[in-house]
């Protein structure tokens, strides 16, 4: 900090405001954020309700994947898998709305 980001003291300083108790007393018993165990009951998977398993935004871009984990320090090993059909889905789903917008002038 003394070294040039002195600017920074005041942002460093709300934000630990911010994450730690505010009274001395409270302290003893607080218990940091990021050690709290979630409760599974309440606990929502970050998967929303009908999404399928895999990643195809992975799988379509691997070489940018990959330099992530790189940079990450993870082993890069790729298994490949079919992403499945693209684009065409909604419009064999929907094909009335499809050939709506079809007739559609062209801006």
């Amino acid at each position: 900090m003394r070294s040039g980001r002195a600017e920074q003291a005041p942002l460093l300083i709300r934000e630990a405001g911010r994450l730690f108790p505010g009274r001395l007393g409270d302290l003893d018993p607080w218990v940091p954020p990021w050690r709290v165990e979630p409760d599974p009951r309440t606990a929502r998977s970050a998967r929303p309700q009908g999404a399928g398993l895999g990643a195809p935004l992975l799988a379509a871009h691997p070489a940018t994947c990959g330099a992530v984990a790189e940079l990450l320090g993870c082993d890069v090993v790729w298994e490949t898998t079919d992403p499945g059909p693209r684009g065409a889905v909604p419009v064999r789903a929907h094909p009335a709305a499809a050939m709506a917008l079809h007739a559609l002038p062209a801006p």
